[in-house]
């Protein structure tokens, strides 16, 4: 069957959104263009990305996939980088994100909006309550038995967290909730803002624990109060007891089945996982146990971030949801909020990571890296070079243009002497200026040789006949014991801190923007 992509009209695009819901809708900006403004139901998947993410995002490769540009012509590009992965129903839409706001549209602003406006609503719906930072710090102060726990991930909590705060990352947690029913004050749970606290206090209220409560805000409502957020902490949840594991598996299996999550077993997820069609495999326990085994083809997710992050991993909506952990709480867990928010295929492995070694499922350890989409074919159509050649001859020939095409990020921190940034997303549009004749020796690098080799493809379908590529970028160059050079450049639309990263206006505004998405 062939392929080929197309552009696709305001009128259209809104039919599909209305009428279906095995669609992609991708933004190919960075990402902080996207946070700017950009349409509600799109997933951010950054030009340069795709290769690395579109296998994990769309298995079949007939789904009906849209992009979303500002009409800059990224949009038709990654359109037609798709449709060369073998992707047969690729199509972009015209004009753009101005189109469609200029038909009546409203663009979303923000990241995982989905996800905080859902958050913003369970708030009001559950009137899930919640504690200011000055309140818990005068409990605090006061020598009040409060139980403190940040929801967010260990590494997270690590960095910054509140004083006295044990980590109880993600739905973990409600394994605990037997034990913190027994507690007599405030059990508080936090993260940086609002979205995972609100969702974790509500679940240990329906597990039984109804002196939950969030911190309103997290770090950052912490932060703003004028108090000390402590760094460095490494305060576990400790073991639960088997009756308050017991219980966590009750109440889960009781809002699961409330909310109408179904169960697969480990025989038909392993026909799922050989099949072409759309699906997700989530391992929700904490990465360290993924590590140790997982089931072949699941991503590592712990639960929180799923439900955080939904339009980040899982970009078809219809498609099969599983969710995989050990005694099935953190999993079903998941799957209840997931339901919640409206995904309409949402399922549990029956028996965990346990039942699929019974079955003689085998696991794999670590993070196995596959190859990203088209790679063999685009390795082979560059001519690579080694660090050692770069520097030994190639550095010296006349009029060479050497070009980085990684991140800001990566540019600033090292790259070969004399290079030019030039990110991949935007090659095409800037590489005339810099490079107007296409007889012009030009040698490729990135961070880790990847990026170059896409790069290097595409300067050589736009007629460069002089292209090399560095085996392995920087990364190679480095263990060579070469010399990078760094460099200072203003911010870029390519790298999205965090809000608590850009300095109390930005918390302010964060927090103003996310309680504003749901006005009681």
């Amino acid at each position: 069957m062939g392929v080929s992509a197309c552009a696709l009209d305001v009128a259209q695009l809104e039919q599909m959104l209305r009428q279906r819901d095995d669609w992609a809708l991708f933004d190919v900006r960075e990402p902080v263009e996207a946070e700017r403004g950009h349409i509600a139901s799109a997933t951010s998947l950054p030009r340069r990305r795709i290769e690395l993410r579109i296998e994990a995002l769309v298995r079949d490769r007939g789904t009906p996939i849209v992009l979303v540009d500002d009409d800059s012509g990224r949009a038709s590009l990654a359109a037609r980088t798709l449709a060369g992965l073998g992707y047969r129903k690729v199509s972009w839409l015209q004009g753009g994100v101005a189109a469609w706001q200029a038909a009546g549209h409203r663009l979303a602003t923000g990241n995982n909006v989905p996800s905080k406006l859902f958050g913003e609503q369970a708030y009001h719906d559950y009137s899930i309550p919640d504690v200011a930072a000055d309140t818990l710090a005068a409990w605090q102060r006061e020598g009040r038995d409060v139980k403190l726990f940040d929801v967010r991930t260990p590494e997270e909590y690590a960095e910054a967290c509140i004083p006295g705060a044990a980590s109880g990352p993600s739905f973990d947690i409600a394994r605990h909730a037997g034990d913190l029913q027994q507690h007599d004050g405030p059990v508080v749970v936090h993260c940086a803002g609002r979205t995972r606290s609100l969702i974790a206090a509500q679940t240990l209220r329906e597990l039984g624990v109804k002196q939950a409560v969030a911190l309103r805000n997290g770090t950052m409502g912490w932060h703003l109060a004028g108090l000390q957020v402590e760094r460095g902490a490494a305060r576990a949840l400790g073991t639960p007891s088997a009756a308050s594991v017991a219980q966590g598996i009750h109440g889960s299996l009781r809002l699961a089945e409330a909310a109408g999550v179904g169960v697969v077993d480990a025989t038909m997820l392993a026909i799922w996982l050989r099949q072409a069609d759309n699906l997700y495999v989530f391992d929700v326990r904490q990465v360290d146990a993924y590590m140790a085994g997982h089931i072949p083809g699941a991503q590592a997710v712990p639960g929180g971030q799923v439900v955080q992050r939904a339009d980040d991993f899982i970009a078809v909506r219809g498609a099969r949801i599983v969710l995989v952990d050990d005694d099935g709480t953190r999993a079903r867990l998941t799957a209840v909020w997931l339901r919640r928010m409206g995904f309409p295929n949402v399922l549990v492995l029956s028996g965990g990571i346990a039942a699929w070694r019974a079955a003689g499922g085998a696991l794999e350890s670590g993070r196995v890296r596959r190859a990203p989409a088209g790679w063999l074919a685009a390795r082979a159509g560059v001519r690579l070079v080694t660090a050692q050649d770069v520097e030994a001859q190639i550095l010296q020939q006349p009029g060479l243009v050497v070009l980085d095409v990684d991140t800001s990020a990566h540019f600033r921190h090292g790259h070969l002497p004399g290079a030019l940034w030039v990110p991949r997303g935007w090659l095409e549009a800037r590489i005339a200026a810099l490079v107007p004749d296409l007889t012009t020796p030009v040698l490729v690098t990135c961070a880790t040789g990847v990026q170059g080799v896409y790069a290097g493809g595409a300067l050589g379908a736009l007629g460069y006949r002089a292209v090399m590529v560095l085996d392995g970028g920087t990364a190679s160059w480095r263990r060579a014991g070469y010399r990078l050079e760094t460099a200072e450049l203003p911010p870029q639309d390519d790298i999205l801190l965090p809000p608590y990263a850009r300095g109390e206006q930005a918390m302010r505004d964060y927090l103003a923007w996310e309680t504003d998405l749901v006005r009681p």
